[in-house]
């Protein structure tokens, strides 16, 4: 699938290079009093000139949040999170009385179809205003000369990385005004800016339509999966051979679930694995610099793998209590804590496939299969079935932060088919994942 993202960079680059449309060399080139060599090549009747000579710009404010008087429902005011990027502001979270705008904005509103840019922590973000409103210090609005083009002028700041004119602030990343002032802006003939803005349109248009398929594909994709785990666990994924003997477990009687086979047993999950915690680690062991042992937490767990990455915390010299949580191909990984919008959901598990001896973080549970006629790539799908999920959500405690105690997750019942068929049903699921996967 190509990557949406990467498309849209590919096509401003062009477009800003004078490459997305003919360029006709008999137009005049645009007059602005500062010019000077751009930083990459364009057509002889293009000209380079700074953001501050092509457009004038300004920066929002923020009433006090102390004057309740300043924060009524007469005027929009523009946040950051309120700005889709490259659409219009539909809405605003917070609105401003009319005195907060004749005390702190003069009665100066930024009108309908104005351009604003993000220029502090997220940098860069683009919308078009659909009614009259105000915005805050981090956000500039743009008014561009006669000589520029307000839809060209917006692909053009979408185009330029604006990290290369990043200051470093004491709250993040931003943008002061002598850096804006300085943004390079690749200027065609008007008539020219016009043609390409058009055709950026229709182009996006057809991107955007091309993402919500996309959307829709991924949604699909996932409700197939969810299905394939489920019919998996009823025993409706391959067929039952009555003529195969259970797993030697000892089963449990009324669990009031769903029904099995007469072959299929339910166990209790303590019954067929050993298990390990995760160490507490306190934040000044870890490094980021990829020497001695991996940590894996919560937030490595993404998708049902392990993600090792730059992104990943080590520590050098473990001690023995810290080696107690090693980890190693081949165990099952169970996230217990779910405290941030990045990681999976509680109870999402994933088989750790590295060769490199890893070490466990608090909150993570390694899971071993400890019984010879329990497939644990049949376990692992089991567990990440949205039957089971379901469950361990409803025990789960805890509001910022949901927890999962480690005797719910021990008590939980599994549903455990003859190991032959554990291993069809295993390679059943393989099999129809990889078809899923390669839909497009």
């Amino acid at each position: 699938m190509i990557n949406n993202e990467l498309l849209k960079e590919k096509i401003l680059n062009k477009a800003i290079t004078g490459k997305l449309v003919k360029n006709d060399p008999l137009l005049e080139p645009v007059f602005a009093a500062n010019f000077f060599k751009g930083p990459f090549e364009v057509p002889l009747n293009w000209r380079f000139a700074p953001l501050d000579e092509c457009a004038s710009f300004f920066v929002g404010r923020t009433p006090s949040t102390k004057e309740d008087e300043y924060w009524q429902n007469d005027i929009d005011f523009v946040s950051i999170s309120d700005m889709v990027h490259r659409e219009y502001i539909k809405s605003t979270k917070r609105k401003i009385s009319k005195k907060a705008l004749q005390k702190v904005f003069a009665g100066q509103v930024v009108l309908k179809n104005t351009l604003l840019m993000s220029f502090k922590l997220t940098i860069g973000r683009l919308s078009i205003t659909s009614k009259k409103c105000v915005h805050n210090e981090a956000i500039i609005s743009l008014y561009p000369k006669e000589f520029v083009d307000q839809k060209y002028l917006m692909n053009a700041l979408d185009a330029i990385d604006l990290e290369v004119n990043i200051k470093s602030a004491i709250k993040g990343k931003t943008l002061n005004s002598k850096s804006l002032s300085m943004i390079p802006i690749a200027l065609p003939p008007y008539k020219e800016q016009i043609k390409i803005a058009l055709k950026l349109e229709k182009i996006f248009s057809l991107i955007k339509k091309k993402e919500e398929n996309d959307k829709k594909l991924k949604e699909l994709k996932k409700l197939l999966q969810e299905k394939i785990l489920d019919e998996a666990i009823h025993a409706k994924l391959v067929a039952n051979n009555k003529e195969e003997k259970g797993i030697k477990i000892r089963g449990l009687k009324d669990t009031n679930l769903f029904t099995i086979p007469k072959n299929w047993k339910w166990v209790y999950l303590e019954d067929i694995i050993t298990y390990q915690n995760g160490y507490n680690y306190k934040s000044e062991k870890l490094k980021k610099d990829g020497k001695g042992y991996p940590v894996i937490k919560s937030t490595n767990i993404a998708k049902k793998k392990v993600i090792v990455d730059y992104k990943t915390d080590y520590v050098e010299k473990p001690t023995e209590k810290m080696l107690d949580s090693k980890i190693k191909k081949g165990d099952i990984l169970m996230i217990l804590s779910s405290q941030s919008a990045n990681i999976e959901p509680l109870g999402v598990s994933a088989l750790y496939t590295k060769d490199e001896i890893a070490l466990l973080n608090q909150r993570v549970l390694k899971i071993t299969v400890s019984e010879s006629d329990v497939d644990k790539y049949y376990l692992l799908y089991c567990i990440n079935s949205n039957w089971f999920h379901n469950i361990l959500a409803n025990k789960a405690s805890g509001l910022a932060q949901a927890n999962l105690k480690l005797n719910h997750v021990l008590k939980m019942k599994v549903p455990l088919p003859p190991y032959e068929e554990q291993i069809r049903i295993v390679n059943k699921i393989e099999k129809l994942m990889t078809l899923i996967d390669n839909l497009e």
